[in-house]
């Protein structure tokens, strides 16, 4: 059965590359491919394993929101538009628990809870507002070069449920959770209206060394 599955996910990256005008005829595509269809596959074993330990199933992938007014911001009487899509949405069992993931390559570009408190980031705090009502007890990464996860919101009621044996900086009670959910909001409503407002002063909160932009970036730490 591992093989069968090993040999359907290799036709699939075969099948994207393929679709990508990638000429797949050299040796070292071969072991790229290989390569890729190791790494997703301890993933899925990995991911089974903390599931079946978790008691919990994935119900949802790449779920879009916003896209028909159905989540947005009020500014000055406007309501303005938040669209996206969360990678993965996990249920608890018998219970309406949900834990909400974003697929990661690799350990970079994850985002902790002090980048969201910083207005770095505002990803996961964006994908649970997007769902309403539902029970979102925690978000985090999956990532896919080790197959290791990445809790970086968790309620602390919810700790036993999502297997949580020591309390961070990123587990929060009920209040610092809903603090947290507003000091986003507002942040949001003042970096959109310093847009508006044709403020857009060379002054980041961080600065990424990866940046596609740096060549034509004017900022300079060092001035």
């Amino acid at each position: 059965m591992v093989e069968d599955t090993s040999n359907e996910i290799e036709g699939i990256i075969e099948d994207i590359l393929i679709n990508n005008n990638v000429k797949l005829g050299d040796k070292l595509w071969k072991l790229r491919i290989e390569s890729m269809t190791s790494s997703i596959l301890d993933l899925v074993k990995m991911d089974l394993d903390r599931l079946s330990s978790l008691n919990m199933v994935p119900i949802e992938f790449e779920i879009p929101f916003g896209y028909w007014g159905d989540f947005t911001i009020p500014i000055d009487g406007q309501d303005l538009k938040i669209v996206g899509k969360i990678d993965r949405i996990d249920k608890v069992l018998s219970e309406d628990k949900y834990v909400l993931y974003d697929y990661k390559s690799s350990f970079y570009g994850i985002r902790k809870i002090k980048d969201i408190l910083l207005g770095i980031s505002f990803q996961l705090p964006v994908y649970i507002m997007s769902q309403g009502s539902r029970k979102i007890i925690g978000s985090g990464y999956i990532i896919i070069k080790d197959g290791m996860v990445s809790m970086e919101m968790v309620r602390e009621e919810e700790m036993d449920t999502l297997g949580i044996k020591r309390k961070g900086k990123y587990v929060l009670d009920e209040e610092k959770w809903n603090e947290l959910m507003l000091n986003v909001v507002d942040t949001m409503k003042d970096y959109l209206n310093r847009i508006f407002n044709g403020d857009f002063s060379i002054n980041p909160k961080h600065c990424d060394g990866y940046c596609n932009y740096k060549d034509i970036c004017r900022y300079n730490s060092r001035r």
